[in-house]
């Protein structure tokens, strides 16, 4: 069985749960975003381990779009705030 493990294609989704865990560390969009080469590094390197060069990540959409962002969105009025959170996706203000 083991010999299929370096012939396989592995894929992994980076979703909300992955991305979410920074923001309750309390870090900025801008060190979340950064964070995402590191857990690419992590898959990675164990894959690796398994023997296998097939790595596809499949990520998810706008930083935005995370359920803690969001709410943090609606609560904060402030035109900063606002603008942090459009300016991390590459929007502009409308």
């Amino acid at each position: 069985m083991e010999e299929y493990f370096s012939k396989a294609l592995y894929t992994f989704d980076i979703g909300q749960n992955d991305l979410g865990e920074g923001f309750s560390d309390n870090k900025t969009i801008h060190e979340v975003n950064a964070s995402v080469p590191d857990i690419v590094s992590m898959f990675s390197t164990n894959i690796k381990g398994l023997s296998s060069l097939l790595l596809l990540v499949v990520a998810m959409g706008v930083i935005t779009t995370i359920a803690i962002v969001l709410n943090v969105e609606q609560q904060s009025k402030s035109m900063e705030a606002k603008y942090l959170l459009v300016h991390a996706n590459g929007h502009q203000l409308e």
